[in-house]
């Protein structure tokens, strides 16, 4: 059979046509981002979305207007990340687990890359860990914010 070449059709231009980015100042052209079909798991669900692909599919939908807010976008990211609590209120179990902590350095700055402390001897930049398991997530102004088997905590200097 011979070979059929397709050829675009022409696409009609529409009389008093105005550009989009004229007919509406003040908005962005966002391409949109493809979203994952749902998938069908007999197993698991019945053919809905998960709530995975839901938040998945929120976290790419972009804003259209300029001039987001800022402070709407921190306080986004904050709801996102884990709780800090004191070291007092985590459970006893807990408590129990970690290692007697005696600070004998606390140096904070501006720049992370500069920030340090001396715990039991031993000097720990943030991500380090003082023993497996026990991370120094970050060090703040007034102490340290420790990691421990799901607990975000705080830990002052003294």
């Amino acid at each position: 059979p011979p070979e059929l070449a397709l050829q675009p059709k022409p696409v009609p231009q529409l009389p008093n046509a105005t550009p989009l980015a004229q007919a509406a100042p003040g908005l962005a052209l966002v391409p949109a981002k493809p979203q994952r079909p749902a998938r069908a798991n007999p197993e698991t669900d019945n053919g809905t979305p998960r709530e995975a692909d839901a938040t998945v599919a929120g976290r790419n939908a972009a804003p259209v207007q300029s001039g987001g807010s800022a402070a709407a976008a921190a306080d986004a990211d904050a709801a996102r990340a884990p709780m800090v609590i004191s070291m007092a209120d985590l459970p006893l179990t807990i408590q129990q687990e970690l290692p007697p902590m005696t600070v004998s350095v606390h140096a904070y700055s501006g720049n992370p890359r500069d920030r340090l402390v001396g715990i039991n001897n031993r000097m720990l930049r943030e991500g380090d860990y003082l023993v497996p398991g026990l991370k120094l997530e970050q060090i703040t102004p007034d102490g340290m914010i420790f990691g421990y088997r799901g607990f975000s905590f705080r830990r002052g200097v003294k």
